[in-house]
């Protein structure tokens, strides 16, 4: 073999190579391309399911506050009567809206662990009824959004004393 065909061999040899890195390199180059848009969709998604969480968390409050009236309203004259129809239309309207918005209200019960990651103990107290470290008293409702607690259920927790 000449001195042409080998420069030729080491040339082809040279470009094989050459693509081949180039092949595994765009390769590469294409898995994290994949790998970002995949974060970035599911950043996206993210954000998308959470935009509502500042909406919602504002509308708790007044939802609270009528839940605080309507209960202290509960024997109200007959002339007032229809005005209670009004606040539980009003009432009805802010919890469609959260509804809407994928909000649900925490399920917390009487005699329920306290579980800190979705309640806020808001006082203690000493009832023989209630085992210790249990809810003796739900004061307030709690809500989450897809899973996310955004406002915690404010609740009377029963000592350990016992």
């Amino acid at each position: 073999m000449d001195l042409e065909h080998k420069i030729e061999a080491l040339n082809k040899d040279f470009i094989r190579r050459v693509t081949e890195k180039a092949n595994e390199a765009q390769r590469i180059v294409d898995a994290k391309n994949k790998e970002f848009q995949d974060h970035f969709a599911e950043e996206l998604v993210r954000a998308k399911r959470f935009a509502s969480e500042d909406a919602a968390t504002r509308l708790l409050e007044p939802i609270y506050n009528f839940d605080l009236a309507m209960g202290s309203l509960q024997s109200l004259p007959k002339e007032l009567q229809n005005y209670m129809i009004g606040f539980k239309m009003v009432h009805s309207s802010f919890v469609d809206v959260l509804t809407a918005l994928n909000v649900k209200e925490l399920d917390v019960k009487l005699n329920q662990p306290f579980d800190p990651l979705r309640m806020d103990a808001f006082e203690e107290t000493d009832l023989p009824s209630i085992k210790p470290g249990h809810v003796s008293e739900v004061i307030a409702k709690g809500y989450e959004l897809h899973g996310k607690v955004i406002k915690f259920a404010r609740v009377k927790v029963n000592s350990q004393k016992h």
